[in-house]
């Protein structure tokens, strides 16, 4: 769209952006006061955030969150978070991130975006008092300063405090009519992160009972009252079913009956919502489908065969739904009217599995704490605890397994980081990572052992990067024929991304194995990996110019001077119209236009920086 057409469309819907107020006020649609009132909301937004009275106690708030124990913010989400302090919260911030040294507040958003920049100002340190400095930054105008303040080191925001706080936000947010599932995920495993088990029992009662549209708190109070009160969680669930008495309602209490093992529960439930009829109630969040396929799979293996077989034929006769599972609706029926698909049924595709309590610790929740704590706890590791925490309330997470390894690393318990590589090789016996590290981490005993398991795996999961992995291992243990011989491998396969967690993209890695091609003075290889990196495959499948510089320099090297001097002419042209990673290109060209096969072109290393096993700590 080009600019004259963007403003025309900007001016045609400005009206539903405005307020009301501004709607009606007389303006101009010519001069400077056309703009003024144009833009007057986000005027008025700046002015209220930059009062004196409103930054002030924000920039206090902001500074005491700093100096607070950084476990508080681990993993925290950004928008908005409930820990906010309430003199930051009543401006309306969009996200909000802090660490030991800065904060960083954000207003706005769309079309500007401003907020405040706080930063540590070491030059007022005192022996007492740490040195802050407040500044407001907005779109496209200049950053200024709004104050100079300093605070005494040991001021803080406490544990309890901090918890309590956020608590009483989380609430007030959940007794909104709308309450989405992922608010009530965050204040549990919030409360769980801190160990505060039995503070999120008592909080997700007080919701459930204050909020039945609040379903995901209906759910968990039947989950954690079953062990001791199973009669009466199962009273109190069918009541407030009953009470909404809409097939979404019973097919939640379905749900959680199915997981929580009592088959009779998940198909009454069912046979109740059934007769209601389908529905999409305002009350929430997703649509009938994805809520209820789940539901088909839970009673397919609990060989419910004729509810199962209605419930996927009135789910496939939704006329809401297209053809959204309907593949996997018609495959579950069809084994339910078979009496068949008990033990092995359909997987669904990721991303339609119905998984409300995702990230959430349910054991543990539902387990009473006992009265008095080992001795030993004192000296546990809080943040090994964390991360436990994290692979209990999802074990299908590799991440959560890649962030332990991390911080076992980063803390030089090697002998743990090993063991945790071993179990999650064995959880994901398809993750590159763990076998990676178990070969690069073992002793030279152990890794003569585990080699050959890595190139096996490899050899049963080929692919560009998958070689590039084995290619970089030899690399680092100073095996570089070895290491090239990988590569050579590796240019027999597309380039295109095959893991979640690669760390780079694609054109990186082809980036990383030319240059090292080039060091090793490979020059076929180089050009080999360069045709594959020019056929590129998947999502990122776009041309890189970085490849004209690889081939000159390849080319020179072998003498085809003509062709040398054509690709550098190419990659200058290009660096000329947009940024690209190689560097040096003036030198190679050089060198290309005077036939010096003797040159060593340097492309640098600004393709994706440094690649690391794991992510930083």
């Amino acid at each position: 769209m080009n600019k004259p057409l963007q403003l025309a469309v900007l001016i045609t819907f400005l009206p539903a952006l405005l307020p009301a107020q501004a709607q009606n006020t007389p303006t101009t649609t010519t001069g400077d006061g056309f703009f003024t009132r144009l833009f007057s909301p986000t005027a008025r937004a700046e002015a209220k955030v930059t009062a004196k009275s409103a930054y002030e106690p924000a920039a206090r708030d902001l500074a005491l969150l700093c100096q607070s124990d950084p476990f508080f913010f681990l993993d925290e989400p950004p928008f908005a978070p409930a820990w906010t302090p309430s003199e930051i919260l009543k401006l309306g911030p969009t996200w909000v991130q802090i660490d030991a040294n800065s904060a960083h507040v954000e207003f706005g958003g769309g079309f500007h975006h401003f907020g405040y920049d706080l930063k540590r100002d070491p030059s007022a340190d005192t022996a007492m008092l740490n040195g802050w400095v407040l500044s407001f930054y907005s779109e496209d105008n200049p950053t200024r300063q709004l104050m100079n303040f300093t605070l005494k080191k040991a001021d803080h925001v406490d544990r309890q405090q901090f918890v309590a706080r956020a608590l009483a936000d989380y609430e007030n947010r959940t007794a909104g009519q709308d309450v989405r599932s992922q608010l009530v995920s965050d204040r549990i495993v919030f409360l769980l992160k801190f160990d505060e088990v039995e503070k999120a029992r008592i909080s997700i009662r007080k919701c459930a009972a204050a909020n039945p549209h609040d379903w995901m708190d209906q759910l968990l109070a039947y989950l954690i009252d079953i062990h001791t009160d199973p009669r009466g969680a199962g009273q109190r669930l069918d009541a407030w079913a009953g009470k909404i008495n809409d097939f979404t309602a019973w097919i939640f209490a379905a749900y959680v009956y199915g997981i929580a093992g009592d088959e009779d529960g998940l198909e009454q439930c069912v046979k109740t919502a059934l007769k209601l009829g389908v529905d999409e109630p305002i009350w929430t969040e997703n649509n009938a489908r994805f809520r209820a396929t789940t539901i088909c799979i839970q009673l397919l293996k609990a060989r419910r065969y004729e509810t199962c077989a209605a419930l996927c034929e009135a789910l496939s006769a939704y006329w809401d739904g297209g053809d959204f599972l309907l593949p996997q609706l018609t495959a579950i029926d069809k084994l339910a009217k078979a009496k068949h698909g008990a033990d092995a049924p359909p997987i669904l595709p990721e991303g339609t599995v119905f998984e409300p309590f995702k990230g959430i610790e349910l054991t543990r929740l539902a387990l009473a704490k006992p009265a008095t704590q080992p001795a030993t706890v004192a000296s546990r590791d809080r943040m090994l605890d964390y991360y436990d925490h994290r692979i209990a309330a999802d074990p299908a997470s590799q991440d959560n397994y890649a962030v332990k390894i991390a911080y076992l690393l980063k803390n030089h318990r090697e002998a743990d980081a090993l063991a945790t590589c071993r179990k999650a090789s064995e959880v994901f016996p398809n993750w590159w990572r763990p076998r990676m590290a178990l070969v690069l981490l073992s002793n030279d005993e152990d890794r003569s052992k585990l080699e050959p398991q890595f190139r096996k795996w490899i050899e049963a999961h080929p692919s560009f990067i998958h070689w590039w992995y084995l290619s970089r291992y030899l690399k680092d243990t100073g095996r570089d024929i070895d290491a090239v011989a990988a590569l050579a491998n590796a240019v027999k396969y597309p380039l295109e991304s095959v893991d979640q967690d690669e760390m780079w993209v694609p054109a990186a890695f082809a980036f990383d194995a030319a240059s090292y091609a080039l060091r090793q003075k490979q020059f076929n290889l180089v050009l080999d990996i360069a045709r594959v990196w020019s056929k590129p495959k998947g999502i990122y499948n776009y041309f890189s110019d970085d490849i004209y510089a690889f081939r000159a320099a390849a080319e020179l090297s072998l003498g085809q001077f003509a062709a040398a001097k054509d690709d550098a002419d190419k990659v200058v042209k290009a660096a000329a119209h947009h940024a690209i990673w190689a560097e040096n290109l003036k030198e190679l060209k050089q060198a290309a236009d005077a036939q010096d096969q003797h040159f060593i072109y340097h492309p640098g290393n600004s393709c994706g920086g440094d690649w690391s096993l794991f992510p930083e700590q």
